[in-house]
């Protein structure tokens, strides 16, 4: 019996670490968004600009 409410509580425990990293990135993401915007802003490259120049990149030595 021990070790079946053991294992219950592992898996709870693990679900719950689950939904709290998905909670976690959510909101990285939003403040990451945040963040690009300001640097727009200010003309500063963005994360999203360094990956589009780097797809570019590699598209053109593809060609």
């Amino acid at each position: 019996m021990k070790s079946v409410v053991n294992a219950l509580c592992k898996m709870i425990s693990k679900n719950y670490d689950k939904k709290i990293a998905r909670l976690n990135t959510q909101i990285d993401s939003k403040l990451r968004s945040k963040i690009e915007q300001k640097k727009t802003a200010h003309g500063l490259k963005t994360e999203r600009s360094i990956r589009q120049d780097i797809d570019d990149e590699s598209y053109s030595m593809r060609m």
